[in-house]
């Protein structure tokens, strides 16, 4: 069963550098060789902002003195004379000290500084990135906008093989609403850092980015084995919290490069953020192999569960090595053993049933689906242990679940073989091809409160229910 000790040590993970006021402590710089950064949520005040930002190399690594290996040289394109740069910005404040990278490629590193335009309410839109290369003796510059908020090196890396190190930049948002804003990437040309093009998507970012019915994809960028990577989950989770996200989804992989002064993102590859399956003191929350490999495995939707008790009826269960009992009342289950009696009310509307089969979900919790007659559909909860609670787990807006008709199909939600919860959603009723999508159970901020349901895709099947049990291929 989780603890309130598992969910901040998710929190360290997911969050490093989501930093609040509350949050602040001296920081050590990481062994690890995986470097990566979050984005804080929000910069409630100059004095976080200035913390956040300090604390970014020592998150993602910078000036860690690795050398990491380089493509060939030759696969370099020449790159075009630059006009003289207008000297900008020479004279603006030093907010905080920047950690030395190795930018020229000699495996010494380069002194850094990082000068913020004045402004309101904490600087200016824009900022200089100022490097003294070691090599040549030089001073090079370059302008990012910086959104109004501090920006910091994430990185350095060698993106086009010539032998430099390219700089990523973290900048902050002062404005959540619009979802995170992209790294800039300043590239080593002519004596001038110059930032490089990058197209929309995928966007090359870390934070949460909006998607449809006010839920978001979680991205990240973070370098690996001398390489810039960044992902996007392939679903959209509600709560715009790291800590809501589930234990383990998919996600799309993106090796970037630099070509021609542009940034160029590589086929994505599908892996997958597991939390459950790695130790949680160890893992840095990047992504690994799936455990259920491409993704391409058929759902076991059939047989589906069936065996239920009805009001009055009770089932036994074991709960962190202990046995516990479920007891369904008129309105509401009640769970005994384990503790003191904790009961979860239920919606009103038809008599209720409740399924005998528990819920695969991560971890050791104990999750029951009730089901009640509400008119022509059914009303369907999710009961759940959670952080010693038990819970009607939330079930996030603007996603089907339970069954019932929409114009886009009807839907049912049943519970599968491998006692998965799935909706399935037809979307051609000549083909009989559905949509379908399994339910895993996401995390809280606060104690006490209700996880919510998470929906993973499933991809598309047909089912032929002439058969019994009914048959399920992709399509």
């Amino acid at each position: 069963m989780s603890t309130i000790e598992d969910r901040l040590t998710r929190a360290l993970q997911a969050r490093a550098d989501q930093v609040q006021p509350e949050d602040l402590r001296p920081l050590e710089a990481p062994t690890a060789e995986v470097h990566w950064l979050r984005r804080p949520a929000t910069y409630l005040v100059a004095a976080a902002a200035c913390a956040g930002i300090i604390a970014a190399p020592f998150v993602l690594g910078v000036g860690d003195g690795d050398v990491h290996p380089r493509p060939p040289v030759g696969s370099q394109a020449a790159e075009p004379t630059l006009p003289p740069q207008e000297d900008v910005g020479g004279d603006w404040p030093i907010e905080f000290p920047t950690d030395p990278v190795d930018v020229d490629g000699d495996s010494v590193e380069d002194a850094v500084r990082i000068r913020q335009e004045p402004g309101k309410p904490l600087v200016g839109p824009r900022a200089r990135i100022e490097v003294d290369l070691s090599a040549s003796g030089d001073t090079v510059f370059g302008l990012v906008e910086s959104f109004g908020v501090l920006v910091n090196v994430a990185d350095v890396v060698d993106l086009d093989g010539d032998g430099d190190r390219e700089l990523t930049i973290y900048r902050g948002d002062s404005d959540d609403s619009n979802g995170p804003e992209t790294f800039a990437v300043l590239a080593l040309v002519d004596g001038q850092l110059v930032e490089a093009s990058q197209p929309d998507e995928p966007a090359l970012t870390t934070g949460t980015v909006p998607a449809e019915d006010g839920r978001g994809r979680d991205s990240r960028v973070f370098v690996r084995e001398g390489a810039l990577y960044s992902y996007l989950s392939v679903d959209a989770f509600s709560g715009g919290e790291p800590l809501a996200l589930p234990q383990t989804y998919p996600v799309e992989v993106t090796r970037w490069s630099l070509v021609d002064g542009a940034l160029v993102p590589g086929e994505p590859d599908r892996q997958c953020v597991d939390h459950a399956a790695t130790d949680p003191m160890t893992y840095d929350g990047l992504p690994i192999a799936c455990l259920d490999g491409d993704g391409t495995a058929v759902p076991q939707l059939f047989p589906a569960a069936e065996a239920t008790i009805g009001v009055g009826g009770s089932e036994d269960y074991e709960l962190d090595g202990e046995p516990v009992t479920v007891t369904l009342e008129r309105s509401r289950v009640v769970l005994t053993g384990a503790g003191p009696e904790r009961s979860v009310p239920l919606p009103q509307g038809g008599e209720p049933v409740l399924f005998i089969d528990q819920l695969l979900v991560p971890g050791d919790e104990l999750s029951l689906l009730v089901r009640q007659e509400s008119g022509e559909f059914d009303e369907l909860t999710v009961v759940t242990t959670f952080d010693g609670g038990f819970f009607a787990a939330e079930v996030p807006d603007g996603v089907l679940f339970g069954n019932g008709a929409t114009d886009a199909g009807t839907y049912d939600t049943t519970i599968g073989a491998d006692r998965t919860l799935y909706t399935r959603l037809l979307t051609d009723p000549d083909s009989q091809e559905y949509e379908v999508r399994s339910w895993t159970l996401g995390g809280t901020v606060a104690a006490g409160t209700a996880p919510p349901l998470q929906p993973l895709s499933q991809g598309c099947v047909r089912i032929d229910e002439t058969l019994s049990p009914p048959t399920v291929q992709r399509c």
